[in-house]
């Protein structure tokens, strides 16, 4: 699991660069789980963040599905095959 995380991005300022939490799956390949969205970002708007990742001519996303309840967020998210590979080693 990929824990929420703030950084100061600039020792002058109260800028912040600010992370949700994500669990890439152990079971099941290319899939990973958001149930923490970055501060200021709302469900409905992370929805159609992740939903223009499906549309395109190289989709980066394949499906998800939405489990959220009144106080937690849940996306389910499974990406396009190999891609998971792909943004691991650009880490």
């Amino acid at each position: 699991m990929v824990e929420s995380e703030a950084k100061n991005v600039s020792k002058n300022t109260r800028i912040f660069d600010v992370k949700g939490t994500y669990e890439i799956s152990e079971a099941e390949k290319d899939v990973f789980e958001i149930k923490e969205l970055p501060i200021g970002k709302w469900t409905k708007d992370y929805k159609v963040f992740l939903e223009g990742m499906i549309d395109g001519d190289n989709p980066l996303i394949s499906d998800m599905k939405e489990y959220h309840t009144q106080n937690r967020v849940h996306f389910w998210v499974e990406l396009a095959e190999g891609k998971l590979e792909a943004l691991e080693s650009k880490n």
